[in-house]
């Protein structure tokens, strides 16, 4: 279930990435892994565990805890295509019920490519910073807080087509593929009869995609004159509350989150065929500023069939409003109200074997198509529905 929207109009991923609870959903290229405790990969419609949705599957990454006793992990890497990197993490106790965590972490590679304009230039090339930070706190028995933050400097080149299908570029204004992300978290947890959770999160990341469109320069097209560039620049803003109750079989939860984006897009370019005396030219600037808010309850129930079947059941209800204007002149603000959910059995077999079957159901927001030739009839769609059945 993929994507269409990634640079232009109404972001909605189908795909949630959650980084130490933080939403990256959309520009998870900042996951990376050193140091990494736990990857959970949930396939299908989510929405009734976590207060983020998903209408194709989620996936949460969750970096290493703090430990009661110091801790120092080191990495060093070396490889082909000169591939390189290095990387420390260590912590330990500040006082009895307080631990800490830092995470430094680079990596660099060439991309296996060279550019032939630029002498062999590893205009392709990969060069990613990760710095992060954790805090853990015993609150007396009951209560346990945790502090995320992170800062990941992704800085690589794009400059991977060739001409010819080789690994060798003729590009005369290599692109980048690239994001800054900084980003924090507080978790509170309360375990008592029932358990209490409160997450709150905020992320910030300035993004760039470019890459030059002709994949070549002036000598190698000659004697066309061929030369276009595309760059968009990307900044994207989340805030996001979650509280959830938890209690022996059941769990209910409420979930708020305002995502702020804004894009800047310039394709730029002329062509001349000498042999047919054709031109054309393109100077294309576009921008567009995006806010959505997104509020849900949901909740999960399991429930004992004897003593080797059980039945989970799950629900969530959301509000979603948005609001869009852009330089072509186009103002939506498309609003929705939808709703998901599970049904799953589940049967102990053995003590090895286990069997399920479940049906679940996910959306997608409705939305609107960009551009002034688009017909009114077709300016909006409507959400998006995804059963899921599987066993």
């Amino acid at each position: 279930v993929g994507e269409l929207e990634q640079y232009q109009g109404a972001p909605n991923p189908s795909v949630g990435v959650l980084i130490d609870d933080i939403d990256f959903s959309g520009v998870g290229g900042v996951a990376t892994l050193f140091d990494t405790e736990q990857i959970d990969v949930l396939r299908g419609p989510q929405g009734t565990r976590y207060g983020a949705n998903a209408l194709a599957g989620m996936i949460y990454v969750k970096s290493v805890d703090p430990t009661p006793e110091f801790d120092l992990t080191a990495e060093a890497l070396a490889g082909s295509d000169s591939a390189r990197s290095a990387g420390v993490a260590f912590g330990g106790p500040v006082t009895d019920s307080l631990g800490y965590r830092l995470v430094a972490h680079r990596y660099q590679s060439d991309g296996q490519r060279n550019n032939r304009f630029y002498g062999d230039a590893d205009t392709n090339q990969r060069d990613e910073t990760t710095l992060r930070g954790r805090l853990k706190w015993f609150g007396g028995d009951a209560w346990t807080f945790n502090l995320a933050g992170m800062f990941v400097d992704i800085d690589d080149g794009y400059d991977a087509f060739a001409i010819d299908n080789s690994l060798t570029m003729l590009s005369d204004k290599p692109g980048k593929d690239a994001q800054q992300s900084t980003g924090a978290s507080f978790r509170a947890d309360f375990e008592g009869k029932l358990t209490l959770t409160s997450i709150t999160a905020i992320a910030d990341s300035d993004i760039e995609f470019s890459y030059d469109a002709d994949w070549g320069n002036d000598d190698a097209w000659a004697p066309v004159l061929y030369d276009y560039i595309s760059i968009s620049e990307r900044g994207r803003r989340t805030l996001s509350q979650e509280f959830r109750l938890l209690a022996g079989n059941w769990l209910v939860g409420v979930y708020a989150l305002r995502l702020e984006d804004d894009i800047a897009t310039l394709n730029q370019g002329e062509y001349f065929d000498p042999g047919f005396d054709f031109a054309d030219s393109l100077d294309d600037l576009f921008s567009s500023d995006y806010v959505s808010t997104n509020l849900a309850v949901f909740g999960q129930v399991d429930y004992d069939l004897g003593a080797v079947a059980r039945l989970t059941a799950g629900l969530r209800l959301e509000r979603r409003t948005t609001d869009y204007s852009d330089s072509a002149g186009l103002e939506a603000g498309p609003s929705d109200t939808l709703w998901g959910g599970e049904v799953a059995l589940s049967v102990d077999v053995s003590e090895a074997v286990t069997s399920f079957v479940s049906l679940s159901k996910g959306y997608k927001a409705n939305g609107f198509n960009l551009g002034l030739a688009v017909p009114d009839e077709y300016r909006t769609f409507d959400a998006e529905t995804l059963y899921n059945l599987e066993g």
